[in-house]
């Protein structure tokens, strides 16, 4: 005779068996004698299930902590190996959504990294953006003004207009800037690193 073992929350779709949330009574020596004499058919149930022994081990030693809370629902006489390899197949099921969910996440080292990263990039902005100002202040006042007017929004037209030159040369003019000033905030930072 087989026992079916149901989700406790009723819903078959998830297959989870949620913990109760009152500590269980202490189990029967039929319960003990039982769990004792199937660990080994139902380990290999689990490690059937899962392609990787590692994971079959965890998904097994939750299955024993999930078998000991329900210890109560088990009714001697009934089939055994059959209930807890329902539960075994419940505990797959989630260990499985959980790998799904966590394949979509990074590996912690990767984040350690990433994070680590972020960290440098975040300390080089303040040092690149403190070495532009130094080279900002190297500027003359035309070429300085020029470029502050570009970089909150205007167009080279409006420039060449304001400025009544032709819109080819103030392209060369800011290009030279932009050059100018690329080249001495890395002169800037080789200075800091070395000195």
């Amino acid at each position: 005779m087989q026992t079916e073992f149901p989700p406790a929350n009723g819903n078959a779709s998830d297959g989870a068996i949620p913990p109760d949330r009152t500590p269980p009574a202490a189990p029967g020596e039929d319960f003990l004698r039982e769990l004792l004499l199937h660990q080994n058919r139902l380990y290999a149930f689990v490690v059937s299930l899962l392609a990787d022994t590692h994971t079959a081990d965890d998904v097994f030693q939750e299955t024993n902590l999930v078998l000991w809370r329900k210890a109560n629902e088990f009714k001697p006489g009934t089939d055994f190996l059959a209930w807890a390899s329902t539960v075994a197949y419940y505990q797959v099921l989630t260990n499985r959504k959980q790998q799904q969910r966590e394949q979509l996440r990074f590996d912690d080292t990767i984040f350690e990294m990433l994070a680590e990263e972020s960290k440098q990039r975040i300390a080089n902005l303040d040092d690149r953006l403190a070495a532009l100002g130094h080279c900002l202040d190297h500027l003359d006042d035309e070429k300085r003004q020029l470029i502050e007017r570009r970089s909150s929004g205007a167009s080279v037209q409006n420039l060449a207009s304001e400025l009544s030159r032709p819109v080819g040369s103030v392209s060369q003019a800011l290009y030279r800037i932009r050059k100018f000033l690329a080249e001495c905030v890395q002169r800037r930072l080789g200075v800091e690193e070395h000195g």
